[in-house]
């Protein structure tokens, strides 16, 4: 098998992963019965930025390409955990 088509096949199965992952965590919300909230969308948001980030480094580029982007995942991610809510 050559390492192109095994390449492929793991960028496919790491989206695939990621969404099957994703399916589960809005089963779990909708069966809890609560509204969408800012916690579901950190969690789900930072299972998106970590799928991503997963997927560049499968997909086979190079430390000068994928830097930008992890910095800018990271920032995402920084951002959907750092944020807090006010209570009144």
């Amino acid at each position: 098998m050559e390492v192109i088509q095994l390449q492929k096949y793991i960028c496919i199965a790491v989206l695939i992963f990621g969404l099957v992952i994703i399916g589960i965590q809005c089963g779990i919300l909708y069966k809890s019965g609560k509204a969408w909230g800012m916690n579901s969308t950190r969690s789900v948001g930072f299972t998106l930025v970590i799928v991503s980030g997963l997927f560049l480094i499968t997909a086979g580029y190079s430390q000068e390409q994928i830097s930008p982007m992890i910095g800018l995942l990271g920032t995402t991610a920084g951002y959907l955990l750092g944020k807090t809510e006010t209570e009144k």
